[in-house]
């Protein structure tokens, strides 16, 4: 599918003016007494406007044609990779993926940085042979959930895990004895603090991606210096390996 018949495919799915104006009334009645009415009608209809949704929608499909085209490039000698790139473009994972990519974009967020993001997971979805459109929209999702604020959280955690769940562990598809985390607690941290987190606010953004799967909390019960009935307890967050996919998938590592 040719980026230029995306945006044919998917301009039914933009809502028209009347969905626009209804939104603005009832917010306006909602709105009207903690904000002057013309200050809420200016920003909504900036973010609301045809003009406006459309805009980040270009911005989306233009990304993703960039990014596609420079793996082109990287790879034009090898038509059967291309060959397989623009199948999977044809397939209706991708379509469902793009419909809703289009629609967090146009009416659901302001941020520039987010619609890129979102054109950074479909194009490497469109790529990657080794991944499986079902799970693009799943993606889609999670990149509309989580804030500059959590990639740079979990960024942390790859910094200090990501030797342990990678190719230069003995075996990927192992994930490593939790004590082997454990061990890093006070070097994660030392690199969250770095960064300007507290602890507790660290620890906060860790478990709003945990509720996402993207990290997980592992815990060593330690029992060789106590009795049987007494286990030291050392807990520590961690990046899943769909954590880890998914800043592949950003290309943020």
């Amino acid at each position: 599918m040719a980026i230029d018949d995306s945006i044919d495919a998917v301009k039914a799915q933009v809502p028209g003016e009347p969905t626009v104006t209804r939104l603005l009334d009832i917010t306006l009645d909602l709105a009207g007494v903690i904000f002057p009415p013309a200050t809420i009608a200016a920003i909504l209809k900036r973010h609301f406007s045809e003009k406006a949704a459309r805009e980040r929608i270009d911005l989306l499909l233009s990304t993703i044609a960039q990014i596609l085209k420079k793996d082109q490039r990287e790879i034009e000698k090898d038509q059967r990779q291309i060959a397989e790139m623009r199948s999977r473009l044809d397939s209706p994972g991708f379509v469902e993926a793009l419909v809703l990519a289009v629609e967090q974009s146009a009416y659901r967020t302001f941020s520039e940085s987010k619609v890129r993001r979102f054109a950074s997971v479909l194009a490497n979805f469109a790529i990657r042979s080794d991944l499986d459109w079902d799970r693009a929209a799943a993606f889609i999702r999670d990149v509309s959930e989580i804030s500059e604020d959590d990639i740079k959280v979990l960024t942390v955690l790859y910094r200090v895990f990501g030797d342990m769940m990678t190719g230069s562990h003995e075996d990927y598809r192992v994930v490593p004895f939790p004590q082997k985390f454990t061990e890093r607690r006070k070097g994660l941290y030392d690199a969250a603090r770095e960064q300007g987190y507290s602890d507790e606010d660290f620890e906060s953004n860790c478990e709003r991606l945990r509720g996402l799967g993207l990290v997980c909390l592992v815990a060593y019960h330690d029992s060789t210096f106590f009795p049987a009935q007494v286990h030291a307890i050392s807990e520590c967050f961690r990046p899943t390996k769909r954590g880890m996919e998914l800043l592949s998938l950003l290309g943020v590592r």
